[in-house]
């Protein structure tokens, strides 16, 4: 079974599409989302209007750490 996230970064209106076994990630528009049937009709839409007000949604991640630099991640520079 293939495994993917969607996913959005603060600062940055766009949202992801991360291919986990592939190894890619790609920008995703809404529309194709619909299209392809691989979420309900509007909810990226609304998930994205969301975001825009502050929100932040999370399903079926239990890590997610956004970092400035790659080395900032493998250096494991976060406090808790």
């Amino acid at each position: 079974m293939a495994k993917f996230v969607i996913f959005g970064v603060k600062g940055d209106a766009r949202v992801w599409l991360a291919d986990l076994d592939g190894g890619t990630v790609v920008p995703v528009d809404p529309a194709e989302v619909e299209k392809a049937d691989a979420a309900e009709a509007g909810f990226l839409d609304a998930a994205i209007k969301a975001r825009q007000f502050g929100y932040t949604l999370v399903k079926d991640v239990d890590l997610a750490v956004a970092t400035t630099t790659r080395s900032d991640a493998a250096a494991a520079h976060m406090s808790c």
